[in-house]
C-alpha cells in the first residue's frame, strides 16, 4: 500500500504542476499548447493507473483463493515444483506461480524389474530379483501444461512411483532411474544423492504404501520413455537378501524349475520351455505333399494310380487290351450306346470281363480330355452340340460340369438344355 500511495502523490505532484502551466499558458500563451499539456497529464496518469504492480498489489488477496484451490487440486506438483503460497509478502512471489495448470496426458504402468536392473547396484541380482517380487510397484506419468502469472508457460511432467510392498520394509534404498537424456530436467525436493547412474533415496521403513514423486521439467515425457523410469528397491544390508527357504529349494541348472523361486528370466536354463519338434504340423505337411504328389503324378503325370489299383488285367497282352481299348473309344466318339457296343465285341469273341475292363479304361482317358474339346456356337447349329453332349454322357461326365463348359464357351442356356434332351432320347 505505501507504493501505491508513493504513485499517487507522484501523480499528484504532476497535476500540480501541470495545472500550474495550464494558469501561466492561460495568461497569454495560445490554447492549443494548453490542451497538449492536458493530453500529455491524462496520457501519464493512464501508465501509472495500468503499471503491473499496482494492479497486481490491488489484487494479490484476490489472487491467493485462486492459488489455494489449484494447491489443494494439484499438491504433489506444487511440492515437488516448491511452489509455496502461504508465505506471499511481495508481488514479486507471484510471477513464479501457476495462474493455470491443464493435464496435457497421463501414462500408468506397473514395473517389474528384471535382474540385469539390479546387478549394477552391487547386489546379487538373483536374490535382488527375489526381492522385487516382495514389492508393488506402479509408475504414473503426468504431463502438465502449466501458465504462470508472470505471462510465462512450461511443460512438466511429474513421475510418481506408488509403492506397496507386502509386509514392512526396513533400512531400504530405492534406485531411481531415468533417461540419461533427462538428467539434466530432473527436480525433486525429496533428499537424493547420485550413485551408479541412478537417484538414491533412503528411508528407515516402509509400511503400507510410500508416493515418491519427481518431476521433468521442460519436457512432455513421452509413452515410449514410460518404461525407462525404473525403480529398484534394496535392503542397505546385502545380508539381508538372503533367503534360508530359497537357498534350500531351489538351485539353478539341476533341470527343475522351482516356481517361484525361479522364472524363465532369473534361471532360464531350468524355466524356458524346450521347444519340441512340432508333430501336428509336419503331419499336417506331410499329408498335403502326398495329396498333391498323388494329384499332380497320379492323375496329371505320366503314371496313374488308378493301374495300381484297378487289379490284374484280364488280356493277355498289352496289344490285346490296346486293341479293344482304341474300339470302344472310337464307339464313344460316334456316339454309340455301351450295350451296343459291347454286343458287337462279344460277337468278335470278346468277354465281358475283357470288355469292362477296357471299357473303364478308355472312358477314364477320354473324361481327362473332353473339356478340352468343348465346341464352339456355330451358326445356331445345335447337332454338333449334341453329339458333344452324348460323348459326355457316354463317359458319365458330370452334367453340370459339362453344361458349365458349354456355357463358358457361349450357347445359350436354352441351347445347352435342349442338346441335353435330344441326346437323351437318342441314347
Amino acid at each position: 500500500m505505501l507504493l501505491l500511495l508513493d504513485k499517487l502523490m507522484y501523480i499528484k505532484g504532476l497535476y500540480n504542476i501541470s495545472s500550474y502551466i495550464i494558469m501561466v499558458q492561460m495568461s497569454g500563451i495560445q490554447n492549443k499548447l494548453v490542451m497538449i499539456s492536458l493530453i500529455f497529464l491524462v496520457i501519464l496518469f493512464i501508465r501509472l493507473i495500468n503499471e503491473p504492480t499496482i494492479t497486481a498489489l490491488a489484487s494479490l488477496e484476490e489472487v491467493k483463493p485462486d492459488l489455494v484451490s489449484l494447491q489443494n487440486q494439484y499438491p504433489e506438483l506444487f511440492t515437488v515444483m516448491g511452489w509455496e503460497v502461504s508465505n506471499l509478502n511481495s508481488i514479486d512471489e507471484t510471477k513464479t506461480l501457476p495462474s493455470d495448470i491443464l493435464v496435457e496426458t497421463k501414462y500408468t504402468d506397473n514395473y517389474i524389474p528384471e535382474p540385469d536392473d539390479l546387478s549394477k547396484f552391487g547386489y546379487d541380482k538373483t536374490k535382488g530379483y527375489l526381492f522385487q517380487q516382495k514389492i508393488d510397484i506402479t509408475t504414473t506419468i503426468t504431463v502438465y501444461k502449466i501458465k504462470y502469472y508472470s505471462g510465462e508457460e512450461q511443460v512438466v511432467s511429474l513421475v510418481t512411483k506408488q509403492i506397496s510392498p507386502e509386509s514392512q520394509l526396513t533400512n531400504v534404498n530405492i534406485y531411481e532411474t531415468i533417461p540419461d537424456y533427462l538428467a539434466s530436467k530432473f527436480k525433486t525436493n525429496t533428499k537424493y544423492t547420485l550413485e551408479s547412474g541412478a537417484y538414491k533415496y533412503s528411508f528407515t521403513s516402509i509400511t503400507n504404501q510410500l508416493n515418491l514423486n519427481y518431476a521433468i521439467v521442460d519436457t512432455a515425457v513421452a509413452l515410449d520413455d514410460l518404461f525407462e523410469f525404473k525403480t529398484i528397491i534394496l535392503p542397505k544390508d546385502d545380508a539381508s537378501l538372503d533367503d534360508p527357504v530359497a537357498n534350500d529349494v531351489f538351485e539353478c541348472g539341476d533341470g527343475y524349475c522351482d516356481v517361484p523361486f525361479e522364472t524363465k528370466i532369473v534361471c532360464p536354463n531350468d524355466c524356458l520351455v524346450k521347444r519340441e519338434f512340432p508333430w501336428d504340423y509336419a503331419i499336417i505337411l506331410a499329408a498335403v505333399l502326398f495329396i498333391g504328389l498323388i494329384y499332380f503324378n497320379a492323375y496329371k503325370g505320366n503314371w496313374d494310380l488308378r493301374r495300381l489299383t484297378r487289379g490284374r488285367s484280364p488280356f493277355r497282352s498289352e496289344s490285346e487290351f490296346n486293341t479293344v481299348k482304341t474300339y470302344i473309344k472310337q464307339a464313344i466318339d460316334g456316339g454309340q450306346k455301351k450295350s451296343i457296343t459291347k454286343k458287337k465285341l462279344e460277337e468278335k469273341g470278346w468277354k465281358g470281363k475283357q470288355i469292362d475292363y477296357a471299357y473303364q479304361e478308355a472312358r477314364w482317358e477320354l473324361r481327362k480330355v473332353i473339356f478340352d474339346i468343348t465346341p464352339k456356337p456355330h451358326k445356331g447349329d445345335l447337332r454338333l452340340l449334341v453329339i458333344y453332349v452324348k460323348k459326355c454322357m457316354l463317359l458319365n461326365a458330370d452334367p453340370l460340369l459339362v453344361k458349365k463348359k458349354l456355357n463358358e464357351k457361349g450357347w445359350m442356356p436354352e441351347q445347352i438344355e435342349e442338346s441335353f434332351k435330344q441326346a437323351k432320347k437318342e441314347l
